[in-house]
């Protein structure tokens, strides 16, 4: 009998030590594009994330004068000959002439929704660019929430952005979807506590920010907000942040840190 009730402590205690494991969730920065030939914010790299078994695949958008939500990092195509400004073109022009480094036309942001419909275990994580206006920033929450809706995807989509009050109308816009707030400028941090009142999910902050401000992740993570790491690759640093208990990682190198 005695025996019985050690192996039964043993087995709460062994139990309980695994529930409280912290399981880091990686992703895919821009979506996996290093080393497979998978150029960045493509669907090709998001396809690639699916693959490997990442949480998240992130990616940004814009919108086009013609009401398209289309995916990329920087204001204009690299591979773009005339290198137009994406905010300030229609998708039925860019769509003639550019094409991503792989031959694939340029992605929408209802392609993404579609694939990741199609193989639902991989987030979304979309970052929303400035458009320079209230206007113009409300327009391209409204256009992507739309496809959202459309596709009825709310549950596997997170919005994020480092314009604060365009994050705020997408809390209260997009029901059902996460908004993580980004923020690298010590000056333009929010305490926890505000995020909390805002509605906001979480933050995706630069090393460091938790650096500058030790209790900061526990503070986060008491309120039930996700402290996320933006996208670094540094093995010391990841391995130091996935220590302190880190909830979230982007990273140019998933398949390396999901080894670990």
């Amino acid at each position: 009998m005695k025996r019985i009730l050690m192996y039964v402590l043993l087995s709460i205690a062994f139990l309980g030590a695994n529930a409280q494991e912290h399981q880091v969730k990686i992703v895919a920065h821009r979506g996996y594009h290093v080393d497979n030939g998978c150029p960045e914010n493509s669907l090709a790299a998001l396809k690639a994330t699916q693959d490997l078994g990442a949480w998240g695949s992130e990616f940004d958008i814009w919108l086009t004068t013609d009401g398209k939500v289309v995916i990329n990092h920087n204001k204009a195509y690299k591979t773009d000959p005339k290198q137009r400004i994406i905010k300030e073109s229609s998708y039925a022009e860019l769509s003639e002439e550019v094409r991503l480094e792989n031959g694939e036309a340029i992605p929408l942001f209802e392609d993404f929704l579609i694939q990741a419909k199609s193989r639902p275990g991989t987030m979304l994580v979309c970052e929303m660019k400035g458009h320079g206006s209230d206007e113009a920033n409300q327009a391209l929450v409204d256009a992507a929430w739309e496809l959202v809706q459309k596709h009825d995807m709310a549950g596997k989509i997170l919005f994020q952005t480092f314009n604060y009050k365009m994050l705020r109308y997408a809390s209260k816009v997009c029901k059902g979807c996460m908004t993580i707030y980004l923020c690298s400028d010590e000056k333009k941090l929010k305490t926890p506590s505000q995020l909390v009142q805002d509605g906001i999910d979480g933050v995706n902050y630069q090393y460091f920010i938790y650096d500058a401000h030790p209790g900061l992740m526990k503070e986060l993570q008491e309120l039930s907000l996700v402290a996320g790491l933006t996208a670094q690759d540094d093995e010391q640093i990841l391995r130091r942040m996935i220590e302190a208990g880190i909830d979230v990682i982007g990273t140019n190198v998933p398949h390396i840190v999901l080894q670990w």
